[in-house]
């Protein structure tokens, strides 16, 4: 160092920058600041800029803070604040060596922490989850806390104002604004550029600390204190847990409440109250109830919101999609919603609990309306305490519902969301769900009318909240309009908002040519979804403006079919032969979404491949009863008729059981004991036909009474019951789980029946049978009963707790594959599908990138 150098006397931040850059490119020495060698410029802010440079004396590096100089004069209580600073020391609390003063200039001299601040920590780590952005806040806090008990208000605390060192531990630095909690504000004291201007008939001061973070009693003119930095501190925590995916526990959310109040007094006693409360949040397992709420919203998001809504706006942008009332469609009370957006439509959810209706014409966007208000309530979720959950669902799936909207709704949530069925049922109960019910037109107008009858009841019954999508004609359609607050009608794209789209980045320039030239083809880009199909072709506008619908939509299935990596053309063709396939399949069965473990043979289009579907399926089932049973009568040592006989019972009673040949996967049970009471005179009604059909070829008061204890140890299966659990993550869980569930019961039934059969029943049957009988001939009768009643019942208990279905839907998928353009292996072309576009992927299902794209290709296919 050049000791001859002499110190900066004015302008020391310009003087040091200028040093800095003269040392740079002039190998001119460093600056320096009174005894400190100055390296380099760590960052500039409202109170002065900060350097790092080299303390000689002790050889280490710090960082240097130069103040500005206030214009009012110098501080009256400066060496009480350093005297303050001095004595403060905490691991979470920047280290201040001294302040000092060199011809006039502050400076501070403290601790270099090597590592971003908060605010840039959070942006470079977007995933990271709440516990560690609350673990960097609650350390934060333990340093304010600190302060505060040395008698210092920190004033400007800050996402900024938070170091993270290169040990993690995050550390509270920027104390210019710091000032004795016990001392009077000082008249005119303020922070420069980081400061706020009070307003008219505020106080004349400028006021400390950085807008939004401000405490509301200092805009009233109240001096700061503990209480001002905690409201900053939770400002902070906000701003900190507003990227986190998934809610917070609602005693994280409360506490934030609480100490966002406007009221100081409501606010928590102090910071060490609030390190208390961050600990104990932490440390708390979330209840089951949290659980579910933090999977329901992750699910809504990963399932719909996510792949759905950014497919959709990937040619179009984040278009500016604007509600205007219709009150000509009928409403049940005057709303004042205006030209609503996602966010004023997702607070009339969440604030007014209200019904309400969204109309456009096919393609105006209301699928992407809808998700924005789903996405706009997951934010409400995870910062709020009590939230309106948001739920995705068709409409078209309600179809198929045999029972109430609220049955529908939960099995949907069970079946889509993995809810539990019990917390499904109460959330729905207690008017905590939102329901985004989309498309009402894809319902068949029987069911439209089913649909708006059961919804206005429920809502009559219970407080929920609803947004229902539909297209205005099927709407108008309706005998009678749902009773909801308001109908809300998606305006086409304004002009300016057409333009700017058709001049957006990978834009065609000759789309945005021709609709310049042509005001009809303009008028009818204005529908978002076409202005989507455009953006990523050459020239489509070939042609009459009145087709323009159905040219886009040729070619993009040319074109994703198209598109690299390029297929051979048998893969092309079978990619669109499955295509179309698929889409006259889900208009038979007025469905838009596809799940492995829904279709049903009501989806072929001719009754013999119905029939052929069914009875394969029946034909599989008693194939392997039969085998099954076979084997355990030579096992049993009895003739290959006995056999033949409980081979023909297992799968004949699991067809009654289950009401025909329907595939139901029973992807998790529960126990019912109102089944079991409604299922008693039947189960001895089957016992009695068994035993009486045995004892034909037998001993019939024999056989009657094994035939009656079957039949009531049989209970035992029939009390098992579809339940919820999570599910269906992936194609064909549900019929996976299915499987395994009845490959897990049914030895466990099998044995609960057979060995009271044979060691309990047949010792009681003894006396009734004749001596020529298996009873009395049989060398073990008790071993051979239980093995044979024992086998039976296993396979009856396998196909009626989930085994059936996945035979059923093999055999419907080796007629589709005898039958059809699609192969056995369906996932994969479906899969192959989803990557070009023409299908999404919906966690464990698929569903058409648009109703009427589906609609169009149901009609090429007809006409092809």
């Amino acid at each position: 160092m050049d000791a001859s150098r002499p110190p900066i006397a004015v302008g020391v931040g310009r003087q040091l920058g200028l040093g800095l850059l003269q040392a740079a490119l002039f190998g001119a020495p460093p600056p320096r600041l009174g005894r400190f060698e100055v390296r380099r410029k760590l960052g500039e802010g409202g109170m002065g800029a900060v350097f790092e440079a080299l303390d000689p004396a002790l050889g280490r590096v710090v960082a240097l803070k130069v103040l500005r100089e206030d214009a009012r004069g110098p501080r009256p209580d400066l060496a009480h604040e350093a005297r303050m600073l001095a004595r403060l020391s905490h691991p979470n609390v920047v280290v201040v060596y001294e302040l000092g003063e060199e011809a006039g200039e502050r400076y501070v001299c403290m601790e270099r922490v090597d590592g971003p601040n908060l605010a840039a920590w959070l942006a470079a780590h977007p995933e990271a989850p709440w516990p560690a952005r609350a673990r960097l806040l609650r350390g934060a806090a333990a340093g304010l806390a600190a302060a505060h008990r040395a008698g210092l208000v920190h004033r400007d605390f800050k996402l900024e104002n938070v170091l993270i060192g290169a040990d993690g531990a995050p550390r509270v630095t920027d104390f210019g604004l710091a000032r004795d909690g016990g001392a009077p504000e000082p008249a005119g004291e303020g922070p420069g550029g980081d400061g706020l201007a009070a307003g008219a008939g505020g106080p004349a001061s400028t006021l400390a600390g950085t807008p939004g973070y401000i405490a509301p009693e200092l805009l009233q003119g109240a001096p700061a204190d503990a209480k001002s930095d905690q409201y900053s501190f939770f400002v902070a925590l906000r701003e900190a847990l507003r990227g986190v995916r998934g809610a917070v526990p609602a005693g994280l959310a409360q506490l934030l409440h609480a100490g966002l109040s406007a009221d100081p007094a409501a606010r928590l006693p102090d910071m060490d109250a609030v390190v208390a409360a961050l600990d104990e949040a932490l440390a708390a397992r979330p209840a089951p109830d949290q659980r579910a709420r933090e999977v329901l919203c992750e699910r809504v998001r990963r399932l719909w919101v996510e792949p759905v809504r950014a497919r959709a706006l990937a040619g179009s942008g984040e278009l500016p999609l604007a509600c205007a009332p219709a009150p000509e469609l009928g409403a049940g009370r005057p709303v004042e919603l205006g030209e609503a957006s996602a966010e004023e439509l997702a607070d009339a959810l969440h604030g007014l609990v209200l019904g309400l209706v969204l109309v456009g014409e096919p393609g105006a966007g209301k699928t992407l309306r809808l998700l924005g208000v789903a996405e706009a309530l997951l934010r409400r979720a995870r910062d709020n305490a009590d939230p309106t959950l948001p739920v995705v669902l068709n409409l078209s799936a309600f179809a198929a519902a045999a029972g109430s909207l609220s049955d529908w709704l939960v099995h949907e949530l069970v079946a889509k969301y993995a809810l539990p069925r019990e917390q499904a049922a109460r959330w729905l109960d207690e008017g905590k769900l939102a329901l985004l019910l989309d498309g009402l037109d894809e319902l068949p107008p029987a069911d439209r009318s089913r649909l708006v009858a059961s919804l206005d009841a429920l809502r009559a019954a219970r407080p929920t909240p609803y947004l229902v999508t539909c297209r205005e004609p099927a709407y108008r359609e309706l005998p009678r309009p749902l009773a909801a607050d308001a109908v809300l009608r998606l305006c086409p794209l304004a002009p300016e908002a057409l333009e700017a789209a058709l001049q957006g980045p990978g834009r065609a320039p000759a789309v945005a040519a021709l609709a310049a030239a042509d005001p009809a083809l303009a008028e009818r880009l204005r529908n978002p979804l076409l202005l989507s199909l455009s953006a990523r072709l050459a020239d489509p506008l070939v042609g009459p403006p009145e087709a323009l619908r159905d040219r886009l939509y040729a070619l993009t299935l040319a074109h994703a079919l198209g598109q690299a990596p390029e297929l051979p053309p048998a893969r092309r063709a079978e990619l669109e032969a499955g295509l179309r396939w698929l889409a006259r399949a889900l208009g038979r069965a007025g469905r838009s979404e596809l799940w492995l473990e829904e279709l049903q043979a009501a989806w072929l289009p001719t009754p013999g491949q119905r029939l052929a579907a069914r009875a394969l399926g029946v034909g599989l089932a008693f194939a392997l009863s039969l085998a099954v049973n076979l084997a355990a009568s030579r096992v049993a040592q009895l003739p290959w008729t006995s056999g033949l006989f409980f081979g023909l019972l297992a799968a004949g009673a699991a067809f009654v059981i289950q009401g025909g040949a329907h595939i139901a996967p029973m992807e998790a049970m529960r126990w019912s004991w109102p089944r079991v009471r409604a299922w008693i005179p039947r189960n001895l009604a089957l016992g009695l036909a068994t035993g009486g059909l045995h004892g034909l070829f037998g001993d019939l008061w024999a056989d009657l009474l094994l035939g009656v204890a079957t039949g009531l140890l049989g209970l035992s299966a029939i009390g098992l019951v579809p339940s919820g659990r999570e599910r269906r993550g992936e194609p064909g869980d549900g019929l996976r789980e299915s499987l395994r569930n009845g490959l897990l019961v049914a030895p466990v039934v099998g044995l609960i029946i057979g060995l009271p059969v044979g060691y309990l029943a047949v010792p009681l049957a003894r006396p009734l049978s004749s001596p020529g009988s298996m009873i009395a001939t049989h060398p073990d009768p008790e071993l051979a009963w239980a093995v044979t009643m024992g086998t039976s019942a296993a396979v009856t208990t396998a196909f009626i707790t989930g085994g059936l279905a996945p035979l059923l839907h093999l055999a419907l998928r080796l007629v589709l594959a005898a039958t059809s353009p699609l192969p056995l292996r369906l996932g994969p072309l479906l899969d192959a599908l989803a990557r070009r576009d023409l299908l999404r992927r919906v966690g464990g299902g698929w569903v058409f990138r648009h109703a009427t794209f589906r609609a169009w290709l149901a009609g090429a296919a007809e006409t092809a």
